[in-house]
């Protein structure tokens, strides 16, 4: 009987390996509407909404037979989730802007000193197929 189970085990039909999805513009449109429905609730960090983004992305890739990361499909990682300004955030030229107002330094930004003169870009957005491009007209080199 033993012989029998594992016969039929090695000889059982191997299971069909998922493959990529043949339209992946519509497999992105399908995640990103599942992503920004209501039901995700925003994603702060520590909220119910990303805890099911995540599990919704995990399943997704699991269901493309894509292979896990050291610890399965979420793998945690550092962010930097909030920003301090310093006590001397200035912009240096000697013109009177306002801090948080007129400027505000990215979360990204390091310290350091520029002599460059002021650009406004809007959003900084380019986006010729629409017919808009913050930087039209600027030199930013």
């Amino acid at each position: 009987m033993l012989t029998t189970l594992a016969l039929s085990a090695l000889v059982a039909p191997a299971q069909a390996t998922p493959s990529l999805p043949e339209d992946p513009a519509a497999c992105f449109q399908t995640v990103a509407s599942a992503l920004a429905d209501d039901s995700m609730d925003g994603r702060g960090l520590g909220t119910p909404g990303l805890a099911r983004a995540a599990d919704l992305l995990a399943a997704h890739m699991k269901s493309l037979g894509l292979k896990p990361g050291t610890r399965a499909y979420k793998e945690p990682f550092q962010a930097l989730t909030g920003v301090t300004l310093g006590a001397d955030n200035t912009l240096g030229d000697g013109a009177a802007r306002v801090l948080g107002t007129d400027w505000t330094p990215a979360g990204f930004s390091a310290s350091g000193r520029v002599d460059a003169p002021l650009v406004f870009a809007g959003y900084g957005i380019s986006a010729p197929d629409l017919g808009y491009d913050d930087y039209a007209g600027l030199d930013v080199k």
